[in-house]
């Protein structure tokens, strides 16, 4: 920012970095920068479409871990699925508890905190959640799974974005997906 532009940077809602006041004659020196090799900024759309709350390392109400959790499910995500044609953004949510601080129910897929039992054992575990969104017709996310346990979240999105791919209608989006579909149907999606 100070090499740059004005030396002024702003976060936005989505967590994101605005470097101010770059000219134009400076710009495709910024985007050389090795810097931006790993924070990239046109990233992903499973990277610029995940956000989470503090989760359990800053906030006391929070049942699970958020932050890192988060970033190692859209690098696997990345790594691992691919969106269906015409899927440009995709956005997951990742709440640590029900007070939904990072706005799970506006979100592609929506994940909030619990615990559950694995093999007798407790585990941090996540509701899952789709179709949620803002903009022309805002709908909150119909909460179809509940009490994931946290290592099966990730089969479980490419498992449903493999689902989506096959169902879909046309260049039908996500969210038109969900909506169109009953909620017993996308459970079995999952």
């Amino acid at each position: 920012a100070e090499e740059y532009g004005s030396g002024e940077i702003r976060i936005t809602q989505r967590q994101n970095v605005i470097v101010t006041d770059v000219p134009e004659d400076e710009l495709d020196a910024l985007l050389e920068e090795p810097l931006l090799e790993h924070y990239s900024p046109d990233p992903h759309p499973f990277m610029r479409g995940s956000i989470a709350c503090t989760g359990t390392e800053f906030c006391s109400l929070s049942i699970v871990e958020t932050k890192n959790r988060q970033v190692r499910y859209a690098r696997w995500l990345k790594d691992n699925v691919e969106l269906p044609d015409g899927i440009e953004d995709f956005h997951i949510h990742l709440s640590g508890c029900t007070a939904s601080c990072a706005q799970p129910q506006i979100a592609d897929v929506s994940l909030r905190g619990m615990k559950t039992r694995k093999d007798g054992e407790p585990v941090e575990a996540l509701d899952i959640g789709l179709g949620g969104g803002l903009g022309e017709n805002p709908h909150f996310a119909e909460w179809v799974e509940q009490r994931v346990p946290v290592d099966e979240v990730p089969g479980a999105i490419e498992n449903l974005l493999a689902n989506f791919e096959d169902a879909r209608e046309g260049g039908e989006t996500f969210r038109e997906f969900v909506e169109r579909t009953d909620e017993e149907t996308l459970a079995e999606l999952v």
